[in-house]
């Protein structure tokens, strides 16, 4: 299982993959239109992966997480 969470008072998303031994390739954040706005390539294994969002304008953008075997995709809302 995967988990995507809010850092208290800060634009933070936390992930965490609930599966043991299995990491994300990567993490993509695109916005409403499509565009990729910040990719995060996952080499090591770590209980967490912060994603800090603090930069992005205010709205709505869209979440992928590239695991081995299938994605996981969410929406995911910026606001300040």
């Amino acid at each position: 299982a995967i988990y995507i969470y809010d850092q208290v008072g800060q634009l933070v998303k936390s992930i965490k993959v609930d599966q043991s031994g299995i990491i994300p390739n990567a993490i993509y954040i695109y916005d409403q239109v499509g565009q990729l706005v910040k990719s995060i390539k996952v080499e090591e294994m770590v209980s967490e992966i912060k994603i800090d969002l603090s930069a992005h304008a205010q709205g709505v953008y869209y979440m992928k997480v590239d695991m081995p075997g299938e994605d996981f995709n969410t929406k995911v809302t910026v606001t300040h």
